[in-house]
């Protein structure tokens, strides 16, 4: 009679880890999902030579121009593109390239207010809504073919004029979040009327990034 209240404290034990695993194992496609919108990329400087044939061939016009060229191999684990970090015509480029070398999209390093007013103020209203207190770190406009059919040089050629043309126009903002419930650096696309389509978390920033 003296092991019953060991005994009924051990039940007690097994029952509350049983709770635990329970709701673990609920929680783990939630937890799963927010993974997949951690920005965890890895970014290596490689030669002009290393860079896809395809890639070089349709930067061909820009880097006879370019200064600051430098080129990337960058991979999340699962997919793996490269990228040309130029300066052209006064501005920064980013310019990002499958894995066979043909363009994923190119951004263009501005200023947060030389964006549409419109833009602006949409965005704004979503930024106050969806984290409170922040700065805007970076912000790109970025230029892609999306379903508009234009092809990978025309989306080159556009990037030297002052008018996108039929390319898909978007921006991709870095935002340092100081509220307690999003404290962290969070990468974010908007579409022109403000939308955001794509939110992910920064974890790890190169330095190349940073100094671009």
């Amino acid at each position: 009679m003296y092991h019953t209240p060991f005994k009924n404290q051990v039940r007690k034990l097994i029952s509350m880890k049983h709770c635990r695993l329970l709701v673990f194992t609920a929680l783990l496609p939630v937890l799963t999902a927010q993974a997949q919108d951690v920005k965890n990329e890895v970014e290596t400087s490689i030669s002009r030579e290393a860079m896809p044939e395809k890639a070089l061939t349709l930067l061909e016009p820009v880097l006879s121009e370019a200064r600051k060229v430098r080129f990337y191999r960058e991979t999340n684990g699962e997919q793996v593109s490269y990228e040309s970090k130029l300066k052209w015509k006064g501005h920064q480029y980013s310019i990002e390239f499958k894995e066979d070398g043909s363009l994923l999209d190119a951004e263009k390093l501005v200023r947060y207010g030389s964006l549409p007013k419109e833009v602006r103020e949409a965005v704004n209203g979503r930024l106050e809504k969806e984290f409170g207190r922040h700065r805007v770190r970076r912000t790109q406009v970025q230029f892609s073919a999306g379903r508009s059919g234009v092809s990978d040089q025309e989306i080159i050629e556009i990037l030297g004029r002052s008018e996108p043309g039929p390319a898909t126009v978007r921006y991709e903002l870095e935002v340092d979040v100081t509220a307690p419930s999003h404290l962290g650096a969070y990468e974010l696309l908007f579409d022109p009327d403000g939308n955001l389509l794509e939110r992910r978390q920064i974890v790890r920033r190169s330095l190349d990034n940073i100094l671009y």
